[in-house]
Parts: structure tokens; sequence; C-alpha cells
């Protein structure tokens, strides 16, 4: 009886030991001098100090800030040279957003108090909104409104923002990790600029770790044909170092953030990823058999050029998880592929770009699933999913594409907007003749509904499944028809059908 009893109080000494909370904030110094980091500063904005529920003591964490200094060309004008906005004007494709603050630490089996004071002299909450709002989240503001605190349940990516939508704090959370010391190439907390151009070139087998605290200017290739390369941490990519000058291909693979001509079981995972000069993950299947199998997990982007497209997905069996992409231009692509997975991605589009974009370059997309998607704010664009046919390209077939879970909390429209192009900012546009077959929205929502939603053109319906929206919502409102959506469907397009939930 003895032995029972000292051993269940051990296995309960044991337990509480393995709950006991964990937060990690990344060490970086009070004092460090990032003027070497271009479009990287502490934020001015906020201060943001967090404990363990039932803690005593807050800890300060590092806030750091970006600004849209984005300087606007004539894209894609006559004369890309001619300025249309400068570093510190705004409208236009820059859009109206002034800066994003953000900070980032770990933490399990706690919830965390969150404190934020505003640092402006003359700052004052009015009003806090944290999206996505699917968390419900909500802050106590301060009696004199210089701080409110809230409490975040377990690690998410949220964007938490004060009076209006023009500087926004995000907070890029996640579980511990364990530092991979034997990595091929390890940046420890600190400053950091990869040597030469600023360009590394990966090989088969290598592992790259950026250690919470640390900030890494630079960019990464993959060799062509690669295989296991790993790129992970909690550290800080930045490509401020190098100012978007153009739109032309060759410039924008030279300065990609992570380029491959084709890599497979490709691993990366946990960065926070700043002022991209273009692509940002621009992994390319140009073999048409190389790149499949690789894992995005756990990112965060912060960027306002344009072209800063968020993650390539082009080629087979590739996974998209856990990522905040706050980007001005498409935030998911392929190219072609089968048997693609996107979940628990947050996204915010500037006006360049789309949610995602499927580019026909004559391979067929198939088998693709999005699910839980929130799209906190898109600034404006043609639409937010577009299906795009180059010149001369065969048509594709685009098959068994699944939008689940999906909320689209806030995008602006042309009344809102001063703007030189046409922006509509509608749900769909699928061009040309590419043969549509078994696309499915469930659970979808739309925050608005406006007079035009775009086109879906032809479908193929040898499988009886053509398109289907089910628990379809427009301004909270059950659309239950074609006329109700405001989607216009070419004449080929003969089995559309709108669906109660599935519990109806």
């Amino acid at each position: 009886m003895f032995r029972i009893v000292f051993f269940f109080v051990l296995s309960c000494f044991l337990s509480s030991i393995s709950a006991a909370p964990q937060v990690v904030i990344p060490r970086i110094a009070d004092d460090i001098d990032l003027r070497s980091v271009e479009g990287l500063a502490r934020s001015s904005a906020y201060r943001v100090e967090v404990r363990p529920i039932g803690g005593m003591e807050f800890s300060r964490a590092f806030v750091f800030e970006t600004t849209n200094s984005w300087t606007l060309r004539d894209y894609p004008g006559a004369d890309p040279t001619r300025i249309l906005r400068g570093a510190h004007e705004f409208g236009e494709d820059k859009g109206e957003i002034r800066s994003a603050s953000f900070t980032r630490f770990s933490f399990a089996d706690t919830a965390i108090e969150v404190r934020v004071t505003l640092l402006a002299p003359d700052a004052v909450a009015r009003s806090v909104d944290i999206r996505p709002l699917r968390h419900a989240l909500t802050a106590t503001i301060a009696a004199d409104g210089r701080s409110f605190i809230f409490v975040l349940p377990r690690p998410l990516k949220v964007s938490v923002e004060v009076n209006d939508r023009l500087n926004p704090l995000f907070f890029f959370t996640d579980a511990p990790d364990t530092p991979d010391l034997e990595a091929t190439y390890y940046f420890g907390p600190g400053l950091h600029r990869l040597p030469g151009d600023g360009q590394l070139t990966l090989a088969s087998g290598e592992r790259v770790y950026l250690a919470a605290g640390a900030i890494v200017e630079g960019r990464f290739v993959l060799a062509p044909g690669s295989r296991d390369i790993v790129i992970r941490g909690r550290g800080i990519l930045s490509n401020g170092e190098w100012p978007h000058e153009s739109w032309d291909v060759p410039y924008l693979i030279k300065h990609a953030t992570f380029y491959s001509e084709g890599t497979h079981h490709f691993h990366l995972e946990g960065l926070t990823l700043v002022n991209a000069t273009g692509w940002t993950v621009a992994i390319e299947d140009l073999a048409g058999d190389q790149t499949h199998d690789n894992r995005y997990e756990n990112l965060s982007m912060v960027h306002w050029a344009g072209n800063s497209d968020g993650i390539w997905i082009t080629g087979d069996r590739n996974r998209v998880d856990d990522c905040f992409l706050f980007i001005n231009d498409d935030g998911i692509v392929t190219k072609g592929g089968n048997g693609s997975l996107v979940t628990n991605v947050v996204f915010w589009g500037g006006i360049w770009g789309h949610l995602t974009l499927w580019f026909n370059f004559g391979r067929d997309i198939t088998d693709l699933t999005y699910e839980r998607i929130d799209v906190i704010g898109k600034e404006g664009g043609r639409s937010l999913i577009w299906g795009r046919k180059i010149r001369r390209a065969p048509n594709i077939n685009l098959r068994n594409i699944t939008f689940r879970d999906v909320r689209v909390e806030d995008r602006r429209h042309p009344e809102g907007l001063q703007l030189s192009r046409n922006n509509p900012n509608r749900l769909i546009l699928v061009e040309g003749g590419d043969r549509v077959s078994g696309l499915r929205f469930e659970n979808f929502q739309l925050s608005t509904r406006v007079a035009d939603e775009g086109s879906i053109g032809q479908i193929v319906d040898g499988n009886g499944d053509g398109v289907v929206f089910q628990d379809f919502r427009m301004g909270g409102r059950l659309i239950l028809s074609a006329e109700e959506s405001h989607i216009t469907f070419e004449p080929s397009v003969d089995n559309v059908r709108f669906l109660p939930p599935a519990s109806e």
C-alpha cells in the first residue's frame, strides 16, 4: 500500500513539474543599435510586457517597428523610374497603412497576460480590436487610456489595432523551441549579415538555425534538385537592405528571400520575415517533378513592397500551416501540382495581389485544400481568388479545390479608395477556358457583399461535382442562389449548387 501511495504522489509531482508554465522571451539588449538594419527599428508606438496568468511580475518583450517607406514607382508604366509615391507619402498602390510593429515570444502550459503601453505623449486608446475576430479576444483599457491588458489563452498570431488600422501591433507567439546547435549555419542572438552580396546557397541536407534574438540580413538559394534542407528557428530574417526597384522576373529571382528551381522535403519553420524586396518563399518546379513534400510552418511576414508574394506551393503534397502574412502581393501561389494543403493562415493583403493565385503555366492544379483561413484585411486588388492564364498556355484542369472554414473580415472597395487603377476587390475571377470541376466553398464567410463578386469560367462536370457553395455567407446572410451571390457564371457553367449548412 505504501508503494502504491508513494508512486501516486511521485507521479503527481512529476506531472506538476512537466506542466509548469514556460515563457521564453528572446534575448535582445535594450541598447541594441538597429541603425544598420534598414527598415527595422525599435517601436516608437508600443511597449509590451507579459506574464503567466497568476504570475507576479511582468517581463518586457522587445517590440520592433517597420514603416511603409516603400518607394512606389510607375509599374507597369512606360517609365518605371517615375516615382508615384515616395518614402513618406501614401495612397495609390502603396496604400494608407503607416507602420506595423511586432513582438514575438513563446509559451506553453499557461495563458499569458499582456500589457500594452502607448508611448506617444498624446496617444490615448479609445478602442482596441484584436484580429482574427474568431478568437473573441477583448482588451481592458486603463482609465487614462494610456495602456490596456488582454489575455492570450494559447500561442496565437494576432493583430492588435488601437483606434484605427493604420499602425497595428502584431503578436507572433508559438510554443518554446529546441535550438539546433549542430546546424550547418547557426546564428545566435545579435545582428548578422550574410557575407558577400548577402546570398547564401544551400545544398541537400544542410540546416540553418536562427536563434530567438537573432536578426539576420540576407537571402537563401536552395540548389536545384536539392532535398532535405531545413531552415528554422525563432529569429528574424530581413531584406530591407535591398530596395524594390523592378518587377522584372530576373530581378525578382535574384532578390527573392528564398528561391529554388526545384527542391523537395524542404522544411522552413518559425522565422519572422520582414521587408522583402520581392517574392518571399519562391520555390519553383522547373523540372516538373522536383518540388514536393515541402513544409512551411509557423512563419510570420511583414512586407510593404509590391511583388512580396508570401508562399509558393507549386508541386505536389506541400503543406502550409500556422502562418501570418502581412504582405502586398499574392498570399499563396501555385503554378500547378497535386495534393497540397494550406491551413491556419492569417492574411492581411495590400492593394497588389490576392489571397491566392492559381497561375496557369500548363500544369493542372488538383486536390488543393485551404482550411481555417482568416483574411483580416485586404486593402484593394482585383479579387481574393484569381485563376490567371498566361498567353498561349493550354487550358488546364482546376479540379477538387476546397475552401473550408474561411472568414473574410475586412476588405476595402473602390468607393473607399483613392486609386489610379481598377481595384474592385471581388471574391473570385477564373479566366479563360480552364476546366473547373469540384470547386467547393464550405463555411465561407464574407463580411460584405458587393454588386460584382467576379466570375467563374468553364465547368467540366464529368464527375458531377461542378461548383458547390455550402454554408456560404455574405454580410451575415446565408446565400442560397447564384443571383444572391453576385457571382457571374459563364454559359458553360451548368452545375452550381448553393446548400445550407450540413447540419440543417
